[in-house]
C-alpha cells in the first residue's frame, strides 16, 4: 500500500513540474519569445511551429478565453511572429468575440487586427467565408460608432489593408467608399491622411464603378453637405497638407479619366475645379506636377478651360522646377496645337523665344525633346501668319544657331527632330 502512495505522490510531483515548465515556456514565451524571435529563414520556422503546434494553440485558446489588455499584447506578438495559418487559426476560433469584452482597449483591437489582415491569405479565407465575412461586417458595425479620436487612426490603417488586398470584394470596398465619403464632410485631420489614401485606390481599382463613386461623392448628407464640395474645398485652402491635396488630386485625375465621354464628365469639370487645379500649381511641386497631368488629360478632351491658366503656363514655365517645367512643355504642346491659343502666347508672352531659350540651356535631353516639339508646333503655325513669318526671317540666325548644337545629340528622337527643324524651316 506504501508503494502504491509513493508511487502516485511520484506521478503528482512530475505532473506538477511538467505544469510549471509549461508555465515558464509561456512566460519566456510571451515576455521575450527568445525561441523564434531571431529566426529569419521559413524552414527554421516551420520546425518551430512543428515542434511547439501543442503549446501554441494552448496559449492562443488561453488568451482568446480570458481577454485583458495584456494578453491581447501577448497576442499579436504572437501573430507578429508565428506563420500566416496561426492568423486564420486566431479567425476560425472567433477571434470577434473576444474582441467585444469590455474594457479592452480599441486600439489593441484594431492593432490586432491589422496584424492579422496584413497576410493576404487570411483576407482570402476571411472573404471566402459568408460566416467569417459576416463576423467581420458585425465587428465593424460594432465598434464604428464607438470611435474616439485617438481610435481613428489604426481604425482607417485597418481599412486600408482591407482596400489594397487583392481579395476584398467590391460590395465591401463600396461600403469603405462610402465611409470615406462622410469622413470628408466630416473632415477629421487626425484621420485624413489615411481614408484619403484610399480614395484614389479603390477609384482605380475598380473604373467600371465610376459612376457610383461620381453619385457617392455628389450626394449631399442630412445637413445637404456634399463630400465633392468638402474635397474642393479642402484643396482650395492654402494651408492644407500637401500629401493630402497630392492624393485627392489624384483621385480626381481617376475620376475624370474614367468619365471621359460620359454624360457626367460636365459636372465634374467645371470652372470650380479648373480654379482648384491653378491654386495646387503653386502649393507644391507635387501638386504642381499631379495639377498639370490632369490638365493635359482636361485639355486633351476639351481646351475650353485654357484661359483660365494660360498665364500661370507660361509663369511656372520660367520658375518651376526640372520635372515641372517637362509637365508643362507637355501641356503646351495641346495649347500651341490651336490657333487663337498660339497667338495669344505669342503676342503676350513671346512664347518661341521662350522656348529657343530654354532649349539654348539644354538642361537634360527630356527637356530638350519636350522643348522640340512645342518649337516645332510654334513654327508651324508661325509660316501660317505673314507677321510671324517675317518675324522667323529676322531670328533665323539665331534660331539655327541654337538648333545646329543639337545634330549630333547622343539622343535619337532630339537628333532627327532637330534636323527636321533645319531642314523645313531655315535651310534655303
Amino acid at each position: 500500500m506504501s508503494d502504491i502512495i509513493v508511487k502516485r505522490r511520484e506521478q503528482f510531483r512530475t505532473e506538477i513540474r511538467k505544469q510549471n515548465l509549461e508555465k515558464e515556456f509561456s512566460k519566456k514565451r510571451f515576455e521575450k519569445s527568445n525561441l523564434i524571435q531571431d529566426l529569419n529563414e521559413c524552414n527554421n520556422l516551420i520546425d518551430f511551429e512543428l515542434k511547439f503546434k501543442d503549446q501554441i494553440e494552448n496559449q492562443i485558446q488561453l488568451i482568446l478565453q480570458n481577454p485583458d489588455n495584456q494578453n491581447l499584447e501577448k497576442l499579436i506578438q504572437l501573430v507578429q511572429q508565428l506563420s500566416a495559418k496561426y492568423s486564420v487559426y486566431i479567425i476560425d476560433h472567433n477571434i470577434y468575440k473576444t474582441l467585444k469584452h469590455n474594457g479592452l482597449d480599441l486600439n489593441l483591437c484594431l492593432n490586432l487586427m491589422c496584424n492579422l489582415c496584413v497576410e493576404p491569405t487570411v483576407v482570402k479565407h476571411i472573404f471566402s467565408d459568408q460566416i467569417q465575412k459576416e463576423r467581420l461586417t458585425q465587428y465593424l458595425n460594432l465598434i464604428s460608432g464607438n470611435l474616439f479620436e485617438e481610435h481613428r487612426k489604426l481604425y482607417w490603417e485597418f481599412m486600408l489593408i482591407l482596400s489594397n488586398s487583392a481579395h476584398t470584394p467590391f460590395p465591401f470596398l463600396k461600403q469603405v467608399f462610402l465611409i470615406c465619403c462622410e469622413e470628408l464632410i466630416q473632415c477629421r485631420n487626425s484621420t485624413t491622411q489615411m481614408q484619403i489614401r484610399i480614395l484614389p485606390h479603390l477609384i482605380q481599382k475598380y473604373p467600371q464603378a465610376n459612376q457610383f463613386y461620381w453619385e457617392a461623392l455628389n450626394s449631399a448628407n442630412s445637413e445637404d453637405r456634399k463630400p465633392w464640395k468638402c474635397l474642393l474645398h479642402f484643396l482650395k485652402q492654402p494651408n492644407s497638407d500637401v500629401f493630402c491635396c497630392d492624393q485627392l488630386l489624384l483621385a480626381i485625375h481617376y475620376l475624370v479619366q474614367h468619365a471621359i465621354s460620359k454624360i457626367y464628365y460636365e459636372y465634374i469639370v467645371t470652372s470650380e475645379l479648373m480654379f482648384v487645379l491653378q491654386s495646387n500649381l503653386y502649393r507644391h511641386e507635387r501638386t504642381m506636377v499631379r495639377s498639370t497631368k490632369l490638365l493635359f488629360m482636361i485639355f486633351e478632351e476639351n481646351d475650353t478651360y485654357f484661359k483660365f491658366i494660360n498665364d500661370d503656363l507660361v509663369k511656372l514655365l520660367k520658375i518651376t522646377f526640372i520635372d515641372g517645367q517637362i509637365e508643362i512643355l507637355k501641356l503646351l504642346e495641346i495649347v500651341l496645337r490651336k490657333r487663337q491659343h498660339f497667338l495669344q502666347l505669342m503676342e503676350q508672352y513671346h512664347i518661341l523665344d521662350m522656348l529657343f531659350d530654354i532649349l539654348r540651356q539644354d538642361i537634360s535631353t527630356t527637356m530638350n525633346y519636350a522643348t522640340l516639339n512645342c518649337i516645332a508646333l510654334s513654327l508651324f503655325q508661325c509660316t501660317e501668319i505673314d507677321k510671324y513669318q517675317k518675324y522667323i526671317q529676322m531670328q533665323s540666325s539665331t534660331f539655327k544657331d541654337i538648333l545646329e548644337r543639337f545634330v549630333y545629340d547622343t539622343n535619337k528622337s532630339v537628333q532627327q527632330t532637330t534636323e527636321y527643324l533645319l531642314r523645313a524651316y531655315f535651310e534655303k
